[in-house]
């Protein structure tokens, strides 16, 4: 396999933070872009991480000489061709856009698995899409509706390459402690009050981060936030993500994308569209979880009584946080007292009218305003 492109800035920020500039310098070093970097991915198949519709995971190796960096391997499966390829490229379109978080999943390379003897088309696709900076807060769906004649050779390349079944691998950050339900479910006394908060911040940053450039990801749940070995965390998964129409600032028709029990109401009106305030529903059901493990509407059997409950508003099938005045029993065992911020914030999130939710900066600034001085500090 060979390397036709990796992030060349700010790669400090792409990689656990376990590495200091000066390693990853060693390791992967800045190339001009005329440069052809001399880097190979070895993935492990009998590690696998992960795997659905489009593509598997597996843990791997980027390697540089005798240096290595161990990473995730996502293999988008070639046996649906072009669709296979087109969300490939989709993703790393998207993910581009977000190199500013160290809070969002970041790609450091993509790999071109020779399966065909195209490769060139593919380099001159990669060219133009990943090396020139005026393109990297272009949407996918931009960069194909374009009208930019400099495009359209690169879009055929790329719809021929999909044809002809070549075969994407996406090196990631390895998130060493697997996912956010995962960390809640194996280690629950992870969760004091102080991680909490500081996944409460980290999480909020990630989607200001998404919202500003005109996304919604649609599918924020615990599943789809990696955490590396210091606890910090990134968001991913952006299969379902979508921007935002640049004029009304408003998408229609998102019934199928996302989860539905971290679904806001709205999705599941088609009389009218809905906007960044699904982001806002989904962090808040989220940040519920992380107080009590559990799954929302846990008890509800069938998806369209799911929906039904979700539309009554999610404060009419579970208790809101301290609602009582009593104490909240938090997942490592201790208890929160009812007029902990952080119980404000859930149920001004998961309001059933999108209008009475927060934005993502707004709930930023609240929880700088009002986190607790202990979380802040580590």
């Amino acid at each position: 396999m060979d390397l036709f492109t990796y992030q060349q800035n700010s790669i400090s920020k792409l990689l656990p933070h376990s590495y200091d500039e000066q390693e990853l310098n060693r390791a992967i070093p800045r190339t001009e872009y005329s440069e052809k970097p001399r880097v190979s991915l070895s993935l492990n198949r009998n590690k696998r991480l992960g795997i659905g519709r489009y593509a598997t995971v597996y843990e791997g190796d980027l390697n540089y000489k005798s240096e290595s960096i161990r990473c995730a391997c996502k293999v988008f499966s070639d046996e649906d061709g072009e669709d296979c390829y087109v969300m490939a490229i989709g993703e790393i379109l998207m993910l581009r856009r977000f190199t500013d978080c160290p809070f969002i999943l970041q790609v450091l390379a993509v790999i071109e698995e020779k399966t065909w003897t195209g490769s060139m088309e593919l380099n001159r696709l990669t060219k133009q899409y990943f090396l020139e900076s005026e393109m990297n807060n272009l949407s996918f769906s931009e960069l194909l509706n374009s009208d930019d004649s400099a495009f359209e050779e690169s879009i055929a390349a790329m719809k021929l390459v999909g044809r002809k079944q070549s075969k994407l691998v996406l090196a990631l950050p390895l998130a060493e402690q697997g996912d956010l339900w995962n960390l809640m479910q194996n280690k629950p006394e992870t969760f004091t009050r102080d991680y909490v908060y500081q996944c409460t911040y980290q999480l909020a940053q990630a989607v200001a981060t998404i919202h500003a450039q005109g996304v919604v990801h649609h599918d924020i749940k615990p599943q789809n936030v990696l955490v590396n070995n210091d606890g910090s965390l990134m968001l991913s998964d952006f299969s379902n993500a979508c921007v935002v129409d640049k004029e009304t600032l408003m998408l229609y028709d998102g019934l199928g994308r996302g989860t539905t029990a971290f679904c806001a109401p709205e999705i599941f009106s088609r009389k009218e569209g809905y906007d960044f305030a699904v982001d806002i529903y989904s962090l808040g059901v989220l940040l519920f979880t992380l107080l009590n493990g559990q799954m929302p509407f846990s008890n509800v059997a069938h998806p369209p009584s799911m929906i039904n409950a979700i539309k009554k508003g999610f404060w009419a099938y579970h208790t809101p946080p301290g609602y009582y005045g009593d104490m909240v029993k938090i997942l490592d065992g201790t208890s929160l007292m009812d007029e902990e911020p952080l119980f404000l914030w859930i149920q001004m999130c998961t309001q059933v009218k999108a209008t009475d939710r927060p934005t993502a900066d707004q709930l930023v600034k609240m929880i700088e305003k009002n986190i607790p001085e202990s979380a802040m500090n580590k």
